[in-house]
């Protein structure tokens, strides 16, 4: 006996017997193994099949039984065998007939309990299905209400762009690209621009050029106005003629390190306002209903979609008074991609807990935690990924005092300096940009200058100095490292400092001379009234200095302090003086005491010359004597005492001034000797014979190609026309030409020589007088737009130069 499972339609059915039926024929009669699904074309198969073999089996039994009939019958004596054979044949056919029946009858069994199994699972489907009704249907109506509310979006945003004027679909760009995403775009395409603002806008000779200007912010344009940044020309060039390179350099610190600026602010304020109108109160109005205030008890219930969506278009406001900034994501910047699309990674990313919308669990009422990060007390991020060779680059371009400007701005904002103290750390990439190698134009003037001292021994503000402050000077003082560093200070044009930037130099060891003037090394003493430099922040500073250290020999003092005569200076000058004193000052020529006299003090503390030190070279701080011979002078000009080997400082013989040659002309000449100075009888240098005489000695003839100035006197002039000394002279401006230039031009109507200005002018007004004569034959009056257009705008200044 054997068993089998039979599958039909899905269901499992009960094993039946197998009647003594082999298993091949229950299988090959029921299809094989393979068999799983009986259709009612299987069933009615089957029933013919069965009825055509049970009709064909009784046709063979009946004829095998007559068959055997007549056999036995017509042979008697046959063998037992056959007729065993014979009876075995016919209880085949029978046993064959009855696995036919049976068969049939399992079939139809099988069938029946089949259909039962497939109707108890389809209700039990039908039962889950019963069950899982309403919750497709409470899905659908969640899906519907919120394909709702986003159409009502749509339509509450479309009002209100309509409205003000904005596209929906720009809104929606600018709104969704939330300001943490915009904020990062901006760092990139801000170090894009300091890149190409430092690499373009400064030449050699660390002078800006117009010309170069504007071809450089076109340039500028082409680069940045694809990836979202303005450029405005006139803002650029202006800024150019009012401040030079202090002022390009203040406007690219404002892309490195200030988060915001106003412009920036007004429009996130105005992308703040617009996206507000999102809220309910602003939909509701929209649709003409009363807004909703914001301490309403039930407020309109929003699903989390809705509350998605809200946070995605949620723009952040600066952070509160004493809130902790959260730490900004990493940001690196390549100057390799530059030319190319920036791929600026989370860009889309979702906003952290700290800069989203949050509700509150016990009220439900919304509240915000707008948090951003204080650019005023940490550094940009990005500034941490420059790399050293640009930076080397661009600072060969600036001066000593720029460098220090760019070294302060990238390693703390300006109010931070103060605020700490002037403790903070400069930028790693500090050292970078003072190390730089100078332009060779810079180099030459320090060498000129200075030549026994190193370059950052020396450290001037002038470049730096009209809107610098307390904080900037000693945040500058403290990234060059002045106080282990520099030698020589001056603060010239610093009219916006009080002092306190020089807290700095307190316990400076090497600090051996500081000019407090405020003016340049040959320049008047005289400064405007509005100086805010204090004798209370300056003096004690300098007070410890002196008593502390033996290195300071020279101070040079404003001329306000002279004519205010504080008595704290004057008690401050009253100690330097003995301390002078205590060195025991020796001259650097005789070796004998500079004021050997203690009646005399060696810093004047009365009369005009307060605050003054006649025994100092204000150049090399070597000291001298009182000896005539040594021609060690006082310029009546600058008020500074200089020593020969450094600028001679000579008498004028006319006016008995005495002043140095960098304040005034003071020449000698070379043949009568006699010694005036440019006010009373100039001296003037010939470019050809090399000798310097005084008018009265030799007359001289200046060259008015404002591009040339060449002075020739008329010893040097020759009369051979191919000489380049030679003189030619234009026919209408009597101006003088060297034969360097020779601008002349010979003009074909008369053939007489021009100048390109006199030639110019000239045609043109022969052509007027050909129009003018023109329109008379025919009997027009009026006379041609262009009749005063043109003129000789050099003529009048050469006539005057050649009559001086």
């Amino acid at each position: 006996m054997f068993s089998r499972r039979l599958f039909i339609a899905g269901a499992e059915v009960t094993p039946l017997p197998s009647a003594g039926l082999s298993e091949p024929l229950i299988e090959k009669t029921l299809g094989g193994k393979d068999h799983k699904v009986f259709t009612d074309a299987d069933e009615e198969e089957a029933d013919t099949a069965c009825t055509f073999v049970y009709e064909l089996m009784f046709i063979i039994m009946t004829i095998t039984v007559l068959t055997a009939s007549v056999f036995i019958v017509t042979a008697p004596g046959s063998d037992i065998e056959v007729v065993a054979q014979v009876f075995t044949i016919v209880a085949g056919s029978f046993g064959i007939i009855n696995s036919i029946r049976v068969l049939r009858g399992r079939f139809s069994l099988a069938n029946e309990r089949d259909i039962k199994s497939s109707i108890q699972e389809l209700r039990k489907q039908a039962a889950q299905l019963e069950e899982t009704m309403p919750i497709l249907t409470q899905a659908v109506n969640q899906l519907t209400a919120e394909a709702d509310l986003m159409t009502r979006f749509e339509n509450d945003l479309e009002a209100i762009t309509s409205q003000q004027g904005y596209r929906v679909d720009d809104v929606v760009d600018l709104v969704i690209d939330n300001d943490m995403t915009l904020e990062k775009q901006k760092i990139n395409l801000r170090m894009i621009a300091v890149f190409y603002v430092a690499k373009l806008f400064f030449n050699e000779d660390v002078n800006v050029s117009l010309e170069r200007v504007r071809v450089l912010i076109h340039r500028l344009q082409l680069e940045l106005n694809p990836r979202g940044i303005e450029v405005n020309s006139e803002m650029l060039e202006d800024l150019v003629k009012r401040r030079g390179i202090y002022g390009l350099l203040q406007f690219c610190s404002k892309f490195l390190f200030s988060s915001i600026d106003k412009y920036e602010r007004g429009d996130e304020m105005e992308m703040f306002l617009l996206q507000s109108m999102f809220t309910r109160g602003s939909v509701r109005g929209a649709r003409g209903l009363k807004p909703l205030l914001a301490n309403i008890k039930s407020p309109e219930p929003r699903n989390a979609v809705s509350r998605r969506v809200r946070m995605e278009l949620a723009l952040r406001l600066p952070a509160k008074k004493g809130a902790k900034p959260p730490m900004p994501r990493e940001i690196t910047f390549q100057p390799d991609i530059i030319d190319e699309e920036m791929n600026i990674e989370g860009l889309h990313e979702p906003l952290d807990e700290q800069r989203t919308s949050s509700f509150s669990p016990k009220s439900g009422k919304k509240r915000a935690k707008w948090e951003t990060l204080d650019a005023m007390e940490e550094v940009n991020p990005v500034l941490n990924e420059l790399p050293d060779a640009p930076m080397s680059l661009i600072a060969e371009y600036l001066d000593k005092t720029q460098r220090a400007l760019l070294c302060v701005a990238m390693s703390a904002p300006a109010s931070s300096w103060g605020k700490h103290q002037w403790k903070v750390k400069p930028h790693y990439a500090a050292k970078t940009i003072l190390s730089a190698q100078l332009a060779e134009k810079l180099q030459k003037t320090h060498n000129d200058e200075y030549p026994s001292l190193e370059p950052w021994q020396v450290f001037d503000f002038a470049t730096a100095s009209p809107l610098l402050t307390d904080t900037l000077l000693g945040g500058m003082l403290v990234c060059i490292d002045a106080v282990h560093k520099v030698k020589v200070l001056k603060l010239t044009y610093c009219y916006k400092v009080t002092g306190s930037g020089l807290e700095v130099l307190r316990n400076s060891r090497v600090l051996e001379q500081i000019d407090l003037s405020l003016v340049d090394t040959h320049e008047l003493p005289t400064i405007p009234n509005e100086t805010m430099i204090s004798v209370d922040e300056v003096v004690p500073i300098l007070d410890f200095m002196i008593q502390n250290s033996n290195s300071l020999k020279q101070i040079q003092i404003p001329k306000r302090w002279q004519e205010d005569r504080r008595p704290l200076l004057s008690q401050f000058l009253s100690r330097f003086d003995q301390i002078l004193r205590d060195r025991q000052l020796t001259c650097s020529i005789c070796n004998n005491l500079c004021q050997p006299n203690p009646a005399f003090p060696i810093v004047v503390q009365r009369g005009e010359s307060y605050g003054l030190q006649y025994y100092t070279c204000y150049k090399c701080l070597n000291n001298f004597c009182s000896d005539p011979d040594h021609n060690f002078n006082f310029c009546q000009r600058c008020k500074k005492k200089f020593c020969p080997a450094c600028i001679p400082v000579l008498e004028c013989q006319e006016c008995q001034e005495m002043a140095c040659h960098m304040c005034t002309q003071v020449q000698p000449c070379d043949e009568c000797n006699r010694v005036s100075c440019s006010n009373c009888v100039p001296v003037v240098h010939c470019e050809f014979c090399k000798r310097s005489r005084c008018m009265d000695c030799s007359e001289y003839l200046m060259c008015s190609d404002d591009a040339c100035g060449k002075i020739n006197c008329f010893e040097c002039v020759p009369s051979d026309p191919g000489d380049p000394r030679f003189v030619y002279q234009c026919y209408d401006c009597e101006g003088e030409f060297c034969g360097t230039c020779d601008p002349l031009e010979q003009c074909e109507d008369d053939m007489g020589d021009y100048c390109t200005d006199c030639h110019k002018a000239r045609c043109n007004r022969t052509e007027l007088r050909a129009e003018l004569r023109r329109r008379s034959q025919e009997g027009d009056t009026t006379r041609p737009k262009c009749w005063r257009k043109y003129e000789k705008p050099n003529a009048s200044k050469r006539i005057a130069r050649r009559r001086s």
